[in-house]
């Protein structure tokens, strides 16, 4: 009898074989593998998209009614984009009629949307500061009073600092453009 017992091979509790891999999920029979493809989609179609709305609606918050809409898209392109690898900043131009007819501080709030929820480096900081055109000179003002104030909620250490470069620049920009101007008047006649 002992050597019936010790003939047995010793247990182990996790097998290689039992594993599940790959080929395991693809032996699945039909019914299984139309349940795994369903629940995929039902992912894909539905929890993706709601949870892209969940982020779009959570940084439009601080943005006037009027701003909205166009941060909106603007915001949708660049989550996307994220995801796809496209050209974002093509929907900051695409909305530019659309902002240009808004209220001075619909403007305001919706660069502000851009600046402080997208990354705004090289190309797409020029693209930015173009559409914010003749705004740039109110823009450094603007973003002290929004950074100062709590009708928002506190911004994040990010966004903090984002704002700070971007007041820095906005002045910058404010500055040559006066030198311009300076420059352009005293050499004409």
């Amino acid at each position: 009898m002992r050597r019936a017992i010790a003939a047995q091979p010793a247990r182990t509790y996790l097998r290689t074989e039992q594993v599940p891999t790959i080929m395991a999920l693809l032996r699945l029979n039909r019914t299984h593998r139309l349940f795994v493809g369903f629940l995929l989609l039902v992912f894909v179609f539905i929890v993706c998209p709601l949870l892209t709305l969940s982020w779009i609606n959570s940084h439009l918050s601080c943005a006037t009614n009027d701003a909205k809409a166009p941060l909106r898209a603007v915001l949708l392109a660049y989550w996307w984009s994220r995801l796809s690898g496209d050209y974002w900043e093509n929907e900051i131009v695409r909305q530019r009629p659309n902002v240009s007819v808004l209220p001075v501080e619909d403007r305001l709030s919706f660069y502000e949307g851009i600046l402080v929820n997208c990354d705004l480096d090289t190309s797409r900081a020029l693209v930015f500061i173009e559409v914010v055109g003749d705004d740039t000179t109110i823009m450094p003002k603007y973003l002290t009073e929004r950074a100062a104030s709590s009708s928002c909620g506190a911004f994040s250490k990010r966004q903090q600092q984002k704002i700070l470069t971007w007041i820095d620049k906005f002045n910058d920009i404010n500055i040559s453009k006066g030198a311009e101007v300076q420059q352009s008047n005293h050499g004409s006649p």
